[in-house]
């Protein structure tokens, strides 16, 4: 009897370990799916940031070349300091977007540190119910083997 309800202890135990580890593979998929989504947004927040850097850059010359050419012409000077404030304007823009990007890669890189040591913790606790599930196994093995040769004495007995 008690190795009858030590059997359904072990067996309960095992469903339990089996259902912890649906669960975690369940786990396991959801992390992998946002890692990829977090993967892909950072390599499009990446490939905006090298667009804006290059605008940023032709922006910079294009203000380098205006303020040239302001010294050139005096009656030039109004005309060229409005294209001048505009594309200062435009570079601000520029540098407030390429920083707000910037902002969002380390927010994305962290959450994504984050998912990928969730991810490495769920696999180890996954190693750790099979482990647990193996031994369990295994106990109910012997414990299978001790009942069949108790059946095997009684019956000899009898």
């Amino acid at each position: 009897v008690a190795t009858q309800a030590l059997c359904h202890k072990i067996k309960d135990q095992i469903v339990t370990l089996n259902s912890k580890i649906a669960q975690g593979e369940k786990d396991k998929m959801e992390l992998a799916q946002r890692l990829a989504s977090n993967s892909s947004e950072i390599a499009r927040l990446y490939q905006k940031a090298e667009g804006l850097s290059i605008r940023e850059k032709s922006l910079s010359e294009e203000l380098q070349n205006l303020k040239l050419t302001q010294t050139k012409d005096i009656s030039e000077i109004a005309r060229l300091k409005t294209l001048v404030d505009q594309a200062q304007g435009k570079m601000d823009n520029v540098s407030y977007e390429r920083n707000q990007i910037c902002f969002e890669l380390e927010s994305k890189d962290r959450s994504l540190q984050e998912t990928v040591k969730a991810l490495n913790q769920l696999q180890q606790e996954n190693s750790t119910i099979q482990q647990q599930l193996d031994k369990t196994v295994s106990q109910l093995n012997e414990l299978n083997r001790d009942a069949s040769s108790n059946t095997v004495k009684m019956e000899g007995e009898i």
